[in-house]
């Protein structure tokens, strides 16, 4: 009925004299019956995010909960992804004891690290992200601070 939400009866979303647009996914002539689907004429929420992101794509999500291996994020209504303990934040100003505490309810930003379709499950990491930001800064200090090939005589004529 969704692709989205987990229904677990129909009168959750529908009522008795409702009328609504459905496909037909089976005919049962034996049994004189129909099923009925209304997810089908909706766009998959699954594709349409895989479509749109990639591995490495930096994405922004909300911890909707947290349990003992990892966070799980909603990234889009309906669309969750986690991440795992060893991809929460480690870089030095965290501390190596320090396991960084990230606040259901709290947006962060994130790196998505696996995609899986099938399986509609996405892998995201806020290490990697910091990672990365580490690789720009030090890149862009190697670029502002020349060759490198300073010698104590270029010190010491430029004083």
């Amino acid at each position: 009925m969704s692709w989205s939400k987990r229904i677990k009866h129909p009168s959750e979303v529908l009522k008795k004299g409702d009328v609504v647009e459905a496909m037909v996914l089976n005919i049962d002539a034996e049994n004189q019956r129909l099923s009925l689907g209304l997810k089908q004429l909706a766009t998959d929420i699954w594709d349409d995010f895989f479509t749109r992101h990639h591995v490495g794509d930096t994405i922004e999500g909300k911890v909707v909960r947290m349990t003992n291996f990892g966070a799980f994020v909603e990234l889009d209504e309906g669309i969750e992804g986690l991440i795992h303990v060893s991809e929460f934040d480690d870089s030095p100003h965290a501390g190596k004891e320090e396991k960084i505490e990230l606040k259901v309810g709290e947006t962060y930003p994130m790196k998505i690290i696996k995609l899986a379709p099938a399986e509609r499950k996405i892998g995201l990491s806020i290490r990697a992200l910091k990672s990365d930001e580490f690789r720009a800064d030090w890149t862009t200090y190697q670029e502002s601070a020349g060759d490198g090939a300073a010698t104590l005589g270029d010190h010491f004529r430029n004083q």
